[in-house]
């Protein structure tokens, strides 16, 4: 063969050899290339999930920091509405308190029990046993901060017992007045007591005056009025009772 025929034919081969070796080389770029896309897309992607985790925990806090606060707030909310007004227990007096044939405001003779707990202040509901052997229920009602005691019966007020001298009636009359004042009231009567003797005067009906002397003489005979004045005209008032007005068949 001859030599100008040989030496491009070396040529030519030595020019494929390089173009072989080219091409793996070319061929592992490529790969990185594609891994480090495939790379920056896996990391792009978990950047985003745990971006979107944050906002989820973020958001979870939230609501739960909104449930935790939301209670509180309805309760709170729940106390300001469920707040009242307090109960008025002046028991219906309004200024000072006035004695009446009757009682004391809303304590008075025929009021139902539940009448008298609706306005007054009742510190103690029980039963008691009386000198007549008898179960009597007694309410102990506070009024301008003193106590009042008032017997139930069939469930109405049937009897009040006063033992202040802060409470008068309209014209004067309380606990420690003078025998002789109310001896000298129109109408008055005399009545026994088993705990002391009575003066029931016709212009108050419905109240009784106790005064702490016998009911009757030593010897047993009743009292005069002229007597009673003589002998215990200062005598005070210890106590009155409000009962129900019964008057005599043809009295004024």
């Amino acid at each position: 063969m001859r030599p100008s025929v040989l030496v491009p034919a070396v040529l030519l081969l030595c020019s494929c050899a390089k173009a072989e070796k080219g091409a793996p080389a070319a061929k592992t770029d490529s790969s990185v290339s594609a891994d480090s896309t495939s790379t920056a897309g896996t990391v792009t992607s978990t950047t985003k999930k745990t971006a979107s985790e944050s906002t989820g925990v973020a958001s979870t806090k939230s609501a739960s920091s909104a449930q935790s606060v939301t209670p509180s707030q309805s309760a709170s909310g729940s106390q300001k509405t469920g707040a009242r007004t307090p109960t008025d227990t002046r028991c219906g007096v309004k200024g000072n308190a006035v004695l009446t044939d009757l009682g004391i405001g809303t304590l008075a003779i025929g009021r139902t029990v539940d009448a008298v707990k609706a306005s007054c202040r009742i510190i103690r509901d029980i039963s008691e046993l009386t000198s007549d052997g008898l179960v009597d229920r007694v309410l102990t009602v506070v009024i301008g901060g003193d106590l009042y005691r008032a017997s139930v019966v069939s469930g109405l007020i049937g009897r009040v017992s006063v033992r202040t001298s802060r409470i008068a009636t309209s014209d004067g009359l309380r606990v420690g007045t003078p025998l002789s004042r109310v001896a000298a009231l129109k109408g008055v009567k005399i009545a026994e007591g088993e705990d002391g003797l009575y003066l029931l005067p016709g212009s108050h009906c419905g109240l009784s005056f106790r005064f702490s002397i016998q009911s009757r003489w030593p010897t047993g005979r009743s009292w005069t009025m002229e007597e009673l004045i003589r002998r215990h005209g200062r005598e005070p008032v210890t106590r009155i009772l409000v009962t129900r007005c019964v008057r005599a068949p043809g009295a004024a």
